[in-house]
């Protein structure tokens, strides 16, 4: 019973030193994750921020874009109003000579193909800037809590469609003129046909181009507001990590300061123990 009772003592002894160590490793742990939280979170918080500042910055340049296209849309529907007006008043009157050199002349066909071009190439720019930026959305969108509205591929492709019908109109327009002044009156009509589907044709790519316009002001907005929006979210969120690592860290600290008065405890009980066993040793010879 002797050698039992030390053997026992000595084994709690262990269990405590190994529930003491584990305790203290939880509360490193505890208090590295606390300042590791912030850190993380003062990181999260800049690379989001950088991110959406980004977004705003490429959507006003995308936004730029659709404004000098609109500039062009609008060249090219006045030029065509006056092409549909001129051969309505053609069509009334075909040896009105004054009228006939007012049907698109050089100058003005030059500049509605040099308007086209304008507007192919900066709506080529776009559609070059949304593809390339594209998977920056997507990474965006995987932070917690946003949901950016980002422009689809599928508004530009319809757009180029759309200008795509409207390039292949005025290439008709240009040929039923050029058949006008070569002598076949009867296809005055077909001028001011052409010049009035063109105009409709620009209607139609300026309600696309409008959308899209609106959709990038809104992911303007967007991101505005999430830039001050996610820090604070961040914030929170590490508060409510600290609080709970903090809470780890009180209960690992009870923890330890338990088992150490159990260690104490456990040496006083073998101290009595020891005592006891030699008092008795020393009162056996006097009993014999």
């Amino acid at each position: 019973m002797n050698a039992t009772t030390p053997s026992r003592h000595t084994g709690r002894k262990i269990w405590i030193g190994v529930a003491i160590t584990i305790s203290a490793l939880i509360l490193l742990l505890s208090a590295a994750g606390v300042v590791g939280v912030w850190v993380v979170q003062n990181k999260l918080s800049d690379a989001s921020v950088s991110l959406l500042q980004s977004v705003y910055d490429i959507s006003g340049e995308l936004r730029q874009a659709i404004e000098r296209a609109d500039q062009g849309i609008g060249e090219v529907r006045q030029i065509m109003a006056e092409v549909s007006q001129i051969s309505s008043q053609i069509s009334q009157n075909v040896e009105d000579q004054g009228l006939l050199a007012l049907l698109l002349p050089q100058e003005q066909e030059d500049k509605l193909v040099a308007s086209m071009n304008s507007v192919q190439e900066t709506l080529g720019t776009i559609r070059e800037f949304l593809a390339s930026t594209i998977e920056m959305y997507r990474a965006i969108n995987s932070i917690p809590f946003v949901n950016l509205p980002t422009p689809s591929v599928e508004q530009m492709e319809q757009i180029e469609t759309t200008l795509s019908g409207i390039q292949a109109d005025i290439a008709t327009l240009q040929q039923n003129i050029q058949d006008f002044r070569a002598g076949a009156a009867d296809v005055i009509s077909r001028v001011t046909e052409a010049a009035d589907k063109i105009t409709a044709g620009l209607d139609e790519l300026s309600g696309r181009i409008e959308n899209l316009d609106q959709v990038l002001l809104a992911l303007q907005d967007f991101s505005v507001r999430m830039q001050t929006t996610l820090p604070t979210l961040f914030v929170v969120m590490a508060l409510v990590i600290s609080l709970f690592l903090a809470w780890v860290t009180y209960t690992q600290v009870e923890v330890i300061r338990l088992y150490v008065q159990r260690w104490k405890l456990l040496g006083e009980t073998e101290a009595l123990l020891v005592e006891a066993v030699n008092a008795a040793e020393q009162e056996q010879p006097k009993s014999e």
